[in-house]
């Protein structure tokens, strides 16, 4: 796995009517060779497949199935991604 500079892994969010509340959400899960660019942030409950690069500056809002490249603000699928070799 390699994860850029300055990349924000949320893990969970603050209850926007008690901002001294957690919300509980299912764990998020980072699949193996992935690459995610610098300053890009995955929110909570978001899945991430295997062989996936996640462009710089991202906001991942959805789950990335495997072997893709994703970028922008929101997240999407660019293209399918070759093999990892």
């Amino acid at each position: 796995m390699r994860i850029g500079p300055s990349v924000g892994l949320i893990s969970a969010n603050y209850d926007i009517d008690d901002f001294g509340r957690w919300m509980e959400s299912r764990p998020m899960r980072i699949g193996n060779n992935i690459w995610i660019g610098m300053n890009a942030v995955i929110l909570p409950r978001v899945e991430i497949g295997d062989n996936v690069v996640i462009g710089t500056k991202s906001v991942v809002i959805r789950d990335i199935t495997s072997s893709f490249i994703a970028a922008r603000v929101p997240c999407r699928v660019l293209k399918e991604k070759g093999r990892y070799r």
